[in-house]
């Protein structure tokens, strides 16, 4: 799935947020498998772990930084994680 670069922090959050549900509806990701992110900034933003598709919300959405710190209260970023962060090194 081809999805045009946001240029803000939401329009990221809704990107990943939209490709996700859409992998989910498609039978790629059921329940809780599979990941999404995309590059943002310094770091990443992606989707968080055990939380079904169905229910996730931009604001749902983790920001990592490049040396994988998680700022701030958020939820817990994928396990997957370092594997996303090594592509986009």
């Amino acid at each position: 799935m081809t999805v045009k670069t946001p240029h803000s922090e939401e329009a990221a959050r809704r990107a990943v947020v939209v490709a996700a549900q859409r992998m989910s509806a498609l039978g790629l990701s059921p329940g809780r498998s599979g990941n999404v992110s995309v590059r943002f900034g310094d770091g990443l933003l992606i989707t968080p772990s055990g939380v079904a598709y169905e229910k996730l919300m931009p604001k749902s959405i983790v920001r990592v930084e490049a040396d994988g710190a998680v700022p701030g209260r958020q939820l817990k970023p994928s396990s997957e994680t370092p594997f996303h962060r090594a592509v986009y090194a």
